[in-house]
């Protein structure tokens, strides 16, 4: 019983880093694409920003819990 709980947290803990990651990859496309479509000087600064926060968690390590 043990194990398979071990087990089932492992495979929940893989699930939800998979959809971290989706949204991560997803984030920075929405964000290259509006900059690259926005004219005005205020918004993409905005959105650069946004961009390199997100770009930074790409470095940020995992940790299994």
């Amino acid at each position: 019983v043990a194990v398979a709980l071990v087990h089932m947290t492992q495979l929940l803990w893989y699930r939800e880093m998979a959809m971290e990651e989706f949204i991560h990859q997803q984030n920075l496309l929405l964000l290259r694409k509006q900059l690259a479509e926005t004219p005005h000087s205020t918004r993409r600064l905005q959105l650069s920003k946004l961009l390199a926060e997100e770009e930074a968690k790409n470095c940020a390590p995992l940790k299994e819990k």
